[in-house]
């Protein structure tokens, strides 16, 4: 299955071996796995007013949580890539955290 089938059954997953984060992203950054925002077609999502705002309150509380719960605040705004393998690591499993899933497949979380 294409990985947006996979999400859109619920399943979120973080992989044994690294997957390339895009290095000058942030943990903080919005990523393209992240939960929608309301459709930019309709007039309130272009203006971002009505559900479009709401949405993306919601959705910007619901990463500052994964962001609490991993405590990873100190490095929110750091470039992904010059953080230590560990740290990565946790920005991957925030990255699936976002997508509320129904069920999270974690391939080795921290091997060795």
């Amino acid at each position: 299955m294409k990985p947006d089938q996979v999400t859109h059954l619920g399943i979120a997953r973080t992989f044994q071996k690294h997957r390339p984060l895009p290095p000058h992203d942030r943990p903080r950054q919005p990523d393209a796995r992240a939960p929608p925002v309301h459709e930019a077609r309709d007039l309130d999502g272009r203006i971002f007013l009505g559900p479009a705002r709401t949405e993306e309150i919601e959705n910007r509380k619901a990463v500052e949580d994964i962001i609490d719960f991993l405590e990873i605040e100190n490095i929110r705004k750091k470039p992904v890539g010059t953080l230590a393998y560990g740290l990565r690591k946790r920005v991957e499993l925030g990255r699936a955290l976002a997508l509320k899933p129904k069920l999270l497949l974690l391939d080795e979380p921290m091997p060795g």
